[in-house]
């Protein structure tokens, strides 16, 4: 069982690293859902918390998925920004309340030809 949780916790570690890659630590912190005081913490054991494990697994999917339909700083812009397609809210809002598939879902109409 202890593997186990230690190849977890190196995926989510890995995770992490790739989320780093691409954004600032005060944009992890609230795509996470964090305090940003509290990101060193989980920067240090990301796996230690299931919860932010999986909030980590799901940011770092909807990125890298951003990432092959928006190039470079287009990326945060979408993230981050207000957006028609979900009443004006943000996709890193709709992230947080209801979880990354209906955001993957309109990357993936973007990416087939939909409007951004």
């Amino acid at each position: 069982m202890k593997k186990a949780s230690n190849e977890v916790s190196t995926s989510v570690q890995a995770k992490l690293r790739a989320l780093l890659a691409v954004m600032t630590e005060p944009d992890m912190a609230e795509l996470l859902d964090l305090d940003l005081q509290s990101l060193p913490q989980v920067l240090a054991d990301p796996g230690r918390s299931q919860e932010v494990a999986a909030r980590i697994i799901d940011a770092e999917y909807v990125v890298s998925r951003a990432a092959q339909v928006f190039v470079g700083s287009a990326v945060r812009g979408w993230l981050f920004g207000h957006s028609p397609i979900f009443a004006g809210a943000r996709p890193i809002d709709v992230i947080k309340a209801d979880g990354p598939s209906l955001v993957v879902t309109e990357l993936e109409r973007i990416a087939a030809g939909g409007y951004a």
